[in-house]
């Protein structure tokens, strides 16, 4: 495997992983997982552990990562197409039969103006979907007024995940303290699951008050911001699933547990 080299370009910056072979690439298919620390040539730093995006062409072992969070993080410059809509994902593939370019799909996950809940719940549902989970969309039912958004099950295991979205303060009329409530009901009925709940808002994570973050972190809530959100999309497309993001919720949890623990988190 060759050296990875750093390919700048002002609008559309591309790490190469050189020529692979079979091994190698099913290697390079999964730093978009991971953390990119360095690169040999370049120095170039990617902040967040799902922001490569991968791309590869099975046929002749080549592959290629670029830092979603530089330039537009839904096209590949070279035209190639994103992992998951090539074949790896049906679930993204046969809903873009229906939804073009996902354009109304990013609209409603990632809004200019976050204004639509409705829009938004549904997304978020879609995005787990798109992840591999089972999801149950409690909120487009009729007369369950108290129930969280979604449900996600994680299929092969006992995780549930328990969801509940917003577009704006993750505690708008205590709406944390509702979640533990709930999530620790179902907790009590399925005590043969892992119960992790998630809160996700269409909020940038500096539109949203340390205060409540670490509210809902006493309770062993994920909050997950518009950055969040984004990086669980590209990850999508990348053709990661339920296991990585189980994964990563797990480690979010136990960061913040140690954060308590050394009175960072009140």
């Amino acid at each position: 495997m060759s050296v990875p080299s750093c390919v700048t370009d002002s609008r559309h910056p591309v790490i190469s992983l050189g020529y692979l072979d079979t091994q190698a690439a099913s290697v390079a298919l999964n730093l978009g997982s991971r953390r990119l620390e360095r690169l040999e040539e370049g120095g170039l730093r990617c902040s967040h552990k799902w922001e490569m995006r991968l791309w590869a062409r099975r046929e002749n072992g080549w592959g290629e990562g670029r830092c979603a969070n530089r330039g537009n993080p839904d096209v590949d410059p070279a035209g190639r197409l994103p992992l998951a809509e090539a074949g790896s994902n049906v679930r993204i593939r046969a809903h873009n039969t229906v939804d073009p370019g996902f354009q109304r799909f990013r609209d409603h996950l990632l809004p200019e103006r976050p204004e639509k809940a409705r829009e938004f719940e549904t997304a978020v549902g879609l995005l787990f979907f798109f992840l591999g989970f089972h999801v149950d969309p409690l909120s487009g039912q009729k007369g369950l007024g108290d129930a969280v958004d979604h449900l996600a099950h994680a299929p092969g295991s006992s995780v549930i995940l328990v969801i509940e979205c917003t577009v704006g303060s993750i505690d708008t009329g205590g709406k944390v303290g509702k979640l533990i409530d709930r999530s620790q009901r179902t907790r009590r009925e399925l005590a043969d699951s892992e119960v992790i709940t998630v809160l996700t808002t269409a909020a940038r994570r500096s539109d949203v008050s340390d205060a409540e973050v670490e509210k809902a972190e006493r309770g062993d809530v994920v909050v997950l911001c518009r950055e969040d959100v984004h990086e669980l999309w590209a990850a999508a497309r990348a053709g990661e699933g339920s296991t990585e993001v189980v994964r990563r919720l797990r480690q979010d949890l136990a960061s913040s547990r140690v954060r308590r623990a050394e009175g960072r988190v009140g």
